[in-house]
């Protein structure tokens, strides 16, 4: 694909999202980019193909070993990959029944306030009468001081009451804010109850404790309830895959990069930061098929950057890749970031954000396709070695099957 292709390529992406951006209407991104991207690696694939087959294979080599490090992502096999509402639908109840719990709120609030209600007008009648007759006798003195503690208690198991319904009450909200999910962002539940994200941390962790979710986690950054255990270990696997791939960008970037262009370290350092602005937008949004989505992009990217960094003749191509891509993809999440924090999630957001759940899943082809297209010049040596070698074999008549 010729320098000028690219360009166009990168302007018609660029114009297509911000113009959704512009005009708040996603409806139609995500068919609109899939059709510029899908016309322009036709143009590659034919130029590949004409390459020769080997080309080709050397390509579908390195999708694979792409969509391996997306593992953490998902499951092996289709049988064992569940979506998070299908997760709520098959696994065994997430949340405990209150109605036990309720009764007994009920019951405490109701006996405590009505013990309340009768020790304080006994107590408030004797300290009347024996100020009126000025006298604190044993007649007064000894019922008053058997009362108090009976008052006390009263209201302390009003109280106790009173807490139990309001905790149920919030843990009914707290399902709500859910809608079907399995998660839900720390933000939203707090906006649920009208109560500080702090506040809704602790409520959660003490329902949690209760065992009012029965698979309840709050991920590590406490900003997302997680529901179900199923859930929550997809979560801890791409936690710990990511601290792999941290480690290993640490590595790689402590290794020393003195045979590298002044453009090309540049170059690389501008792509290691965009690979934690996506990583902040990752971490800002709580939804975890969302999460998969930039993560996916994040392994793609990672590559794309690890293979010009051994090959820096490719700087040209990265240099568009990073001119036109990584910022449209960025202005995307920031996008989808303002549309995830709106406190009302309506139709209309719900089908933008859905779209462009779709249009990341496209550019993330499209960012396989860029790195595989990165590899063709592999593909071409190895087919002239291999050309070679089976010329010099048959020469050799080792090429016979009884030899």
């Amino acid at each position: 694909m010729a320098n000028q292709d690219w360009i166009n390529l990168g302007d018609e992406i660029r114009d297509i999202v911000e113009n959704a951006i512009d005009s708040q209407n996603f409806h139609k991104l995500n068919q609109s980019i899939s059709d510029t991207v899908t016309s322009a690696m036709e143009n590659v694939n034919r130029t590949i193909r004409n390459a020769g087959s080997a080309a080709g294979q050397a390509g579908q080599r390195i999708q694979e070993e792409v969509r391996e490090q997306q593992g953490r992502y998902r499951y092996q096999n289709k049988n064992s990959y569940i979506r998070p509402r299908e997760i709520v639908k098959s696994s065994p109840s997430l949340f405990a029944k209150t109605g036990p719990s309720s009764c007994a709120g009920y019951a405490l609030t109701i006996t405590g306030g009505i013990l309340t209600g009768g020790l304080g007008i006994a107590v408030l009648i004797l300290l009347i009468v024996a100020i009126a007759t000025g006298s604190m006798g044993a007649a007064f003195s000894i019922p008053i001081f058997i009362m108090l503690p009976l008052l006390i208690g009263s209201v302390v198991m009003t109280w106790k009451g009173s807490t139990i319904l309001g905790r149920l009450k919030r843990f009914k909200n707290y399902i709500r804010g859910l809608r079907g999910r399995n998660y839900c962002g720390i933000k939203e539940l707090a906006q649920m109850v009208g109560k500080s994200e702090n506040y809704v941390i602790k409520d959660l962790r003490n329902m949690i404790e209760r065992g009012l979710f029965l698979q309840g986690h709050l991920d590590r950054q406490n900003t997302c309830l997680i529901a179900s255990d199923d859930v929550y270990e997809q979560y801890q696997l791409a936690q710990k895959q990511l601290e792999i791939r941290q480690k290993e960008l640490q590595q790689e970037a402590a290794k020393p990069k003195s045979g590298l262009s002044e453009e090309a370290r540049k170059v690389i350092k501008e792509g290691n930061d965009y690979l934690e602005a996506i990583k902040g937008s990752n971490d800002a949004i709580p939804g975890v098929e969302i999460s998969k989505k930039i993560s996916r992009l994040e392994v793609v990217i990672q590559k794309i950057f690890q293979r010009v960094e051994q090959h820096p003749e490719l700087i040209a191509d990265l240099r568009k890749f990073m001119d036109y891509y990584l910022p449209t993809t960025m202005k995307l999440l920031k996008a989808y970031e303002e549309l995830d924090a709106q406190p009302v999630q309506g139709e209309n957001i719900a089908t933008a954000k859905r779209e462009i759940e779709e249009t990341l899943d496209t550019i993330s082809t499209a960012f396989e396709n860029l790195l595989d297209s990165f590899f063709k010049d592999t593909a071409w040596d190895i087919s002239t070695d291999i050309s070679v070698l089976q010329t010099m074999l048959a020469q050799e008549g080792l090429t016979k099957k009884d030899f």
